[in-house]
């Protein structure tokens, strides 16, 4: 894990839930399966000696339902790498946290890179000694220290 995906993790849940959502009006939209279209066209017959020109009507479904379909596969498929690497980051990130020997950065850390709280939230919830820069100061020597 980079030190940028590190610092970033709280990120993720949200992006995953935006994309269920995605996921969810896509799957509205082909709940009644493809439509159904038809055409009427022109069309000839041989009858013996004679052509006889009449009208055919074609039907068929929509192709852009199937694109669409497709579509929704792929974010399925994606939602699920995410949800995977996420998990795996979530894992190495906490063993990470786990190392830092101040409690206080500890807690710090945790709220900022897993929950994705502001440095400024942060400081106010752990009473930290000045503003929410002094945090990002620590969580940044942290970082450069560990990764």
């Amino acid at each position: 894990m980079t030190k940028k995906e590190f610092l970033h993790l709280g990120d993720i849940p949200d992006d995953i839930k935006y994309r269920e959502r995605r996921i969810k009006k896509l799957e509205e939209m082909l709940s009644d399966g493809p439509a159904a279209v038809s055409d009427t066209v022109q069309s000839s017959t041989d009858a013996g000696d004679a052509t006889i020109l009449c009208h055919a009507t074609v039907r068929g479904v929509d192709e852009s339902y199937f694109d669409k379909l497709h579509d929704l596969n792929s974010l399925r498929e994606d939602l699920e790498k995410l949800n995977q690497k996420y998990n795996l980051q979530y894992t190495e990130a906490i063993r990470k946290i786990e190392t830092a020997k101040d409690a206080k950065i500890r807690k710090a850390l945790h709220l900022v890179c897993i929950e994705g709280y502001t440095y400024d939230e942060v400081s106010r919830k752990l009473n930290w000694n000045g503003e929410g820069d002094s945090v990002r100061m620590a969580i940044s020597r942290w970082v450069e220290e560990n990764f």
